[in-house]
């Protein structure tokens, strides 16, 4: 489970059609 979770959060943050502002204050927000 926790590896698919992880998976998701890469592609997440490595998708290009995100803006970057999003994965920068999840990032901020996590720690």
């Amino acid at each position: 489970m926790p590896g698919q979770l992880s998976s998701g959060i890469t592609r997440t943050f490595r998708s290009p059609s995100l803006p970057r502002i999003g994965p920068q204050k999840a990032l901020i927000s996590t720690h």
